[in-house]
């Protein structure tokens, strides 16, 4: 969440964009014996969850399991 302010203030990277730029994240734990994948395969999963639910959107989903 602190991150998106700071993008959002850095301003337009290219003067044609018309819009500012925005940050959409997915967040996930790991809980001890889970696995890197299914961290990788959560943050993914909350990543297309944030992108899904619009612009600007931080997703944190359970710590995984598996």
């Amino acid at each position: 969440e602190r991150l998106r302010p700071l993008v959002a203030a850095s301003g337009r990277s290219r003067p044609w964009e018309a819009e500012a730029p925005s940050l959409s994240a997915g967040v996930a734990s790991l809980r001890p014996g889970g696995s890197i994948e299914a961290l990788f395969a959560e943050a993914d999963r909350a990543l297309y969850l944030a992108k899904a639910a619009g612009r600007d959107r931080v997703v944190q989903l359970p710590a995984a399991v598996g």
